[in-house]
């Protein structure tokens, strides 16, 4: 384990105060000369994990120099308590000298079932073996902690920073880590079975041999991971990144998300991707020029910033597929519902003419509408998130159990437009009000035609 320290600062002749800090944190230290010859160093001292949690205290050791080059240990190391400060009395130099102060979280073993550690500065902490059981650490920092062989079933661990963490041979099952930073960390042969990992960041982990049967990595990023030996039968990976990540034959992971992987990692132009399940793979950034997509369900795929140019989707599922940023051309095979809907994505255009168009269950996630000729056209089930209205007529529009989140409908003609089963959140309606859960008085859904 390393021992955290905090910034060695000059100690010049008869100076009364200074402040020593860590990456994070300023705090001060208070210098007293005590007659001609001893000077008292002390610092404040307070738990690491913030009230109303557990109180847990680092020790410290008062380090000095006098060329930042080389250091001592002044004194016998101190054990933080309840007590407000501590201190050590030193010998008063004629010259400049240096001190530094090493704080260390030395708990092996310990036992923390249950126990509420939010927000809890623990970097570098020694947790050896400890139970964590259900424990809480919420925003817990634990950059660079020694978990290995922890038990931490159950444990709530989200958004949680534990960056070149060691969790090897951890007991992670059924914990919480929606969020956390894992970036660097390594989980050797750790137990994840159904864990939520859900908008991890995992880039440049180890997950050797780790076991996540049944885990959820929804969004979660795996570039460069190392997932040799690793098992991720039955878990959910949808719209996991799979860059740079390394896999083996010992790897267990189903058939779809190893064809997203190749792809990611290996695809090629030409690629022949027929007749496969491709949903909610990020395909995202990639050269799929002349790749055959014939017959695969592209449904919630994400190809953003992807090169589709004469690729061919023939008989494809292209429901609310992400199109931001690709690139097509008059090769590219796709349907007239699926070209028009990259057409509104990627070129917005302003009084767009589009009466009775079927756009339904399509993603036009913050697209442009304005002023556009939207009379009878048909957006069931579409999610239209932060997409902009404004002064279009959607007169006689079909807008069932559409997702209109921070929609924007100023001035939008809504008359006879069907909006049963939609879902407000922050909603701009057509008067300027505001539509959602908790605004104006709204459930969220309306079940009847605007009027």
């Amino acid at each position: 384990m390393k021992p955290g320290f905090h910034l060695a600062l000059a100690l010049l002749p008869f100076a009364l105060s200074a402040l020593f800090a860590d990456s994070t944190n300023v705090t001060p230290m208070a210098l007293q000369l005590l007659g001609t010859n001893q000077l008292r160093v002390s610092w404040p001292v307070r738990s690491v994990v913030p009230a109303p949690g557990l109180r847990i205290f680092a020790h410290y050791q008062l380090e000095n120099s006098p060329d930042l080059k080389t250091w001592q240990p002044v004194g016998a190391p101190l054990e933080g308590t309840n007590h407000s400060s501590l201190d050590v009395v030193v010998p008063a130099e004629t010259s400049s000298a240096y001190f530094r102060l090493r704080s260390n979280i030395s708990l092996p073993n310990a036992a923390l079932r249950q126990a509420k550690l939010d927000n809890a500065d623990l970097r570098d902490a020694d947790l050896l073996y400890a139970d964590l059981s259900r424990a809480s650490l919420t925003n817990a920092d634990l950059r660079g902690a020694n978990l290995f062989g922890i038990t931490g079933f159950g444990a709530t661990l989200d958004n949680a920073d534990l960056r070149e963490a060691d969790l090897t041979a951890a007991d992670l099952r059924n914990a919480s880590l929606g969020g956390a930073q894992l970036d660097g960390a390594n989980f050797f042969a750790a137990r994840l079975g159904a864990s939520v990992l859900d908008g991890a960041t995992l880039t440049g982990a180890s997950l050797r041999f780790a076991e996540l049967a049944g885990a959820s990595l929804f969004q979660t990023d795996l570039t460069d991971a190392d997932l040799r030996g690793a098992s991720f039968s039955r878990a959910d990976l949808g719209y996991a990144a799979f860059r740079g990540s390394t896999l083996d034959a010992m790897t267990t992971l189903p058939d779809k998300w190893r064809q997203v992987w190749h792809l990611v990692n290996e695809g090629r132009p030409g690629d022949v991707i027929t007749n496969l399940d491709l949903t909610f793979a990020t395909l995202t950034g990639l050269t799929l020029t002349n790749c055959d997509f014939a017959g695969s369900d592209l449904s919630f795929t994400d190809f953003t910033d992807s090169d589709l140019r004469g690729a061919n989707f023939t008989k494809s599922n292209l429901r609310f597929v992400f199109w931001n940023g690709t690139q097509i051309d008059d090769a590219t095979t796709l349907s007239a519902k699926a070209r028009l809907n990259w057409q509104i994505v990627n070129e917005p255009v302003a009084g767009r003419v589009l009466p009775n168009a079927d756009l339904s269950s399509l993603l036009f996630a913050g697209v442009q509408l304005n002023g556009a000729n939207l009379r009878g056209a048909n957006f069931s089930q579409s999610t239209l998130f932060q997409t902009q209205f404004r002064n279009a007529d959607l007169s006689n529009a079909n807008l069932a159990n559409a997702d209109l989140t921070q929609v924007d409908f100023t001035g939008a003609n809504l008359t006879g437009a069907n909006l049963s089963g939609a879902t407000f959140d922050h909603t701009i309606m057509p008067n300027g009000s505001i539509r959602g859960p908790g605004i104006g008085g709204w459930s969220g859904f309306l079940d009847a035609p605007w009027k």
